[in-house]
């Protein structure tokens, strides 16, 4: 995403977008972390492209779950296997038995999270980890060889941004004040609130909330919930099938069909792996008393519908746990194009949502960029007044549908 960011100017411009498909050798899948690599080469070859080789810098947020090892010279050895694979299918027991969850949490206040209450009695040797940054720190400059491959006129700075994608996401909510609860929608749906302290509670952790850093000293308290990826994992398994269809005629079906009809648990532990979801949709229905989808509209509806109660859900207990009350919910990221899903978010929710942006993440990790450079100045309540003098949002607004959406809950 190049950005061309001043007082009063915030614009936008995909130069470059490419696939990210794990690769599946012998028993394992893994990270096709070469195929990543290029596409972020050929990324800046575009932007470099596009500006006549001047950048004024470049900023990296991504999922952060996983990891590679690298040797004293920076060189990676071996790809790195994806969060997805069954290897660490029962390193959570076994974690459990040596630091117990609660003990665990109340460390680091997420479920699994490195530090050194958790890695000493676990035998985790944390030199092999980098330094701890703060967003708008220094990172260092592009290499010579990135420089060479992409057209790029060095030097080019590297910033530290709010490096989790989620968190570059909150920076780009187009909020009025702190009254609003977030959700960043793509493969996962990450739902709560931007908070001063960190909650520590063993209700907290029981709600399945963890608490993430986020610019400024502030902490994201959100609950990590199945997105998109079950809609995403739908899709894939009717193409491979050699079925393809059209998103968007399949929203505009499921639009139409009756709300809850069945729904499923968002984070029912079958859902994780890839492949069959629909199948393993139907099935979850099957299992909970519930009719089964009968068509690839009424799978999709059933998908959206699921999710716009884990919303709620997730909004209610962030509002219970934290003892502080929302009165909007913005949704950024990629599900804030799905027009169905903010509908019925907003209908579950009984509050008003604002779709957008949909490239939340792009624009805060730029705008920390710029502010890191003195190109905008002031704390996330200037940097999010520039997002709404600049950018377009839609708003939607609960309906008729509210008085009814306790109908059911999956089991």
């Amino acid at each position: 995403m190049l950005v061309r960011v001043g007082p009063g100017v915030l614009k936008l411009t995909e130069v470059h977008r490419f696939s990210n498909r794990p690769v599946r050798t012998g028993s394992t899948l893994h990270w096709d972390i070469l195929a990543l690599y290029r596409g972020v080469l050929d990324g800046l070859r575009a932007a470099a492209d596009a500006t006549g080789g001047q950048l004024a810098g470049v900023g990296v947020d991504s999922w952060a779950v996983d990891y590679g090892l690298l040797d004293s010279s920076g060189e990676l050895l071996g790809n790195p296997v994806h969060y997805r694979d069954t290897r660490t299918q029962w390193v959570a027991e076994k974690v459990a038995a040596v630091l117990p969850p609660a003990d665990l949490y109340a460390a680091t206040g997420v479920q699994y999270h490195w530090s050194a209450v958790v890695a000493e009695p676990l035998g985790i040797d944390l030199s092999l980890f980098p330094p701890l940054r703060r967003p708008g720190d220094p990172a260092g400059t592009l290499r010579p060889e990135v420089l060479a491959e992409t057209g790029l006129k060095g030097p080019v700075p590297v910033t530290v941004v709010a490096s989790h994608d989620t968190a570059s996401a909150v920076v780009g909510v187009r909020s009025e004040g702190d009254d609003f609860a977030y959700i960043a929608t793509g493969t996962w749906s990450l739902a709560g609130l931007e908070l001063p302290a960190p909650i520590l509670g063993e209700a907290s952790r029981r709600a399945n909330f963890t608490n993430e850093l986020g610019i400024d000293g502030t902490v994201r308290f959100l609950r990590n919930i199945m997105g998109l990826w079950l809609l995403q994992e739908c899709l894939r398994t009717w193409e491979t099938e050699g079925r393809p269809q059209d998103l968007g005629a399949l929203l505009d079906e499921a639009a139409s069909l009756r709300p809850r009809r069945s729904v499923v648990d968002a984070g029912y532990p079958a859902f994780l792996a890839p492949d069959g979801m629909p199948r393993r949709i139907a099935d979850a229905c099957v299992r909970t008393g519930q009719p089964a989808p009968r068509n690839r509209a009424e799978t999709v509806r059933c998908v959206l519908d699921s999710l716009a109660l884990a919303h709620r859900q997730a909004v209610e207990d962030a509002q219970r746990l934290s003892g502080r009350s929302v009165s909007t919910v913005h949704i950024v990221g990629g599900g804030a194009r799905n027009a169905l899903l903010c509908r019925l978010t907003a209908e579950a929710t009984g509050l008003p949502v604002v779709a957008g942006p949909a490239e939340a993440a792009a624009f805060g990790n730029v705008l920390v960029q710029a502010r890191a450079a003195g190109v905008v100045s002031g704390g996330r309540a200037e940097l999010r007044a520039l997002l709404r003098s600049t950018q377009k949002l839609r708003r939607y607004e609960p309906g008729a549908e509210r008085l009814n959406s306790r109908a059911r809950q999956p089991h």
